[in-house]
């Protein structure tokens, strides 16, 4: 069973975060995209999203009393 875990979870948000800032500036070929806030801000928001899709899943996902 999953149980949402606040620190592990914005660990993994601001890794996703990271890693889609990276991603982007590679696939542009454009590395000041690194210090650009649009990218940060989107990649932030992304990692968000993905954050709060776990919470949601650890809320869907738990057992109910009846089974």
């Amino acid at each position: 069973m999953y149980r949402f875990k606040g620190f592990e979870e914005a660990g993994w948000a601001a890794g996703v975060a990271g890693a889609l800032v990276v991603l982007q500036a590679l696939a542009e070929l454009d590395f000041a995209a690194v210090t650009s806030w649009e990218v940060w801000l989107v990649a932030l928001l992304g990692a968000s999203v993905r954050a709060a899709a776990g919470a949601v899943l650890a809320h869907v996902g738990r057992p109910t009393p009846h089974g």
